[in-house]
């Protein structure tokens, strides 16, 4: 059994950050668009950078998305040619891939909670009716983890949204989330908002994931920092 000591808490953080320093030397740190397996990843918005992407979007060899966030706001991670991807062993013939975001915290303040969402449209939540979401086909298995945080809280509709609460995030230290995005219709871009210790978008009206209609999933058998997910 691995404990939650501090010997493992720095083994953990010094392994990612290695990882980190080979995707961005390997991409060049200031390249803003990554491509895997025919799909293009952007950082073009702000408010993050993006240091690498590696993978092939499957269960057992995910897309790892390797990036630094630098501010309070939401960083918006824009994902192009999802409509290109086969099957990818979901429990539908829907387009989508698994993916795992290793995040360094480059906002000099820790994080309690942090939040994601899916857009078609930049500055309209999604709906039923666009079909995108975060694995809405997969009834079986709920890939929703994170190494330092313990609880995901997902909103169905009528917005597509994870919460990642229940652990901490020092300023310099990384953590990194596994979740599935699917599409059975999928369009040429859409778009992944980001942000650390605050709801999932700030636009008037929308309930924080907290009190909104949410389904908590508490599968993480151990404390946060001790290792990293593994589905």
């Amino acid at each position: 059994m691995i404990r939650d000591s501090r010997a493992v808490k720095q083994c953990l953080v010094r392994t990612m950050a290695a990882f980190l320093a080979v995707l961005a030397s390997a991409g060049g740190l200031g390249a803003e668009t990554f491509v895997s397996r025919g799909v293009e990843f952007s950082d073009e918005l702000g408010g993050f950078r993006l240091l690498g992407v590696t993978g092939q979007g499957t269960k057992y060899d995910p897309f790892i998305v390797a990036e630094e966030m630098l501010g309070p706001g939401t960083a918006v991670l824009v994902i192009r040619g999802l409509g290109g991807l086969t099957h990818q062993g979901f429990t539908t013939p829907a387009q989508g891939f698994r993916i795992r975001k290793v995040v360094l915290n480059g906002t000099g303040r820790a994080w309690r909670q942090f939040d994601l969402e899916l857009r078609e449209i930049l500055d309209e939540p999604s709906s039923y009716a666009d079909g995108l979401s975060f694995d809405q086909v997969q009834i079986v298995e709920r890939p929703f983890t994170s190494d330092r945080f313990i609880f995901s809280n997902e909103l169905r509709e009528p917005y597509d949204g994870v919460q990642f609460s229940g652990g901490v995030v020092p300023a310099g230290d990384v953590v990194s989330f596994n979740f599935a995005i699917t599409d059975p219709t999928p369009i040429p871009e859409f778009y992944l908002m980001q942000t650390a210790s605050g709801p999932v978008a700030a636009i008037p009206g929308v309930p924080d994931l907290q009190v909104a209609r949410v389904r908590q999933h508490t599968d993480v058998e151990v404390p946060p920092g001790s290792r990293p997910g593994t589905r």
